[in-house]
């Protein structure tokens, strides 16, 4: 009777246990969000509704922004992989763009990163042309964080904080990841102004 009781505990446990500190949990959100992606993906290059650069493997992008996913945090550091539903997730991972131009960041190619965000207002406005409005503030905020990435790889600050403040402007809320992005972006940019006490400042509220 007790043995069967702790299987029973045991088992609610696991099955109360938060996704990210379940290991087959985990893996079936991610095997289920990336198929919804992928086959989302696929529609859209059908219609012509996204354009992927050359080379670019929406696979491989999506394997990298699921691994990227799980370090993130909202302000009460609960992971955004617990707290996120699948369907959020998935219009999140949908635009492959953010990831590429992450990535190009870390390799601070900003010409290119500066080129493919033209790219992806293409994108961006072809898709607003066919009325498709889904999530607007999700990609217009990841579309200006881009932008302002390669303004401040290539020292046009100005510029750099007109991009922020696009930012904030389509934040889709302050438990968002995109505002996690902001806050650490308005910190490098205010170090590169020298304003090491705002900048300061800064970090201390992205890790509240």
């Amino acid at each position: 009777m007790v043995q069967n009781q702790s299987a029973t505990n045991s088992e609610h446990a696991v099955a109360t246990q938060p996704v990210s500190q379940n290991a087959t949990a985990l893996k079936k959100k991610q095997e289920d969000v990336s198929t919804q992606v992928l086959d989302r993906v696929s529609e859209m290059e059908q219609a012509g509704a996204l354009v992927l650069p050359k080379g670019y493997h929406a696979g491989n992008a999506l394997k990298s922004a699921w691994l990227y996913l799980q370090t993130i945090e909202d302000r009460s550091h609960n992971k955004a992989i617990d707290t996120c539903t699948k369907a959020s997730i998935a219009n999140v991972l949908l635009e492959m763009y953010p990831y590429y131009c992450d990535a190009l960041e870390s390799l601070h190619r900003y010409e290119k990163l500066d080129s493919v965000t033209h790219q992806w207002w293409q994108v961006i406005e072809r898709r607003f042309a066919q009325g498709d409005e889904r999530d607007m503030k999700v990609l217009m905020a990841n579309y200006f964080i881009a932008c302002a990435q390669a303004k401040i790889g290539k020292g046009k600050l100005d510029e750099a904080e007109r991009m922020l403040n696009q930012v904030e402007k389509n934040l889709p809320g302050k438990n968002s990841y995109e505002y996690l992005f902001l806050l650490f972006y308005r910190a490098k940019l205010r170090m590169l102004q020298g304003n090491y006490h705002e900048a300061l400042d800064l970090n201390a509220e992205r890790n509240v």
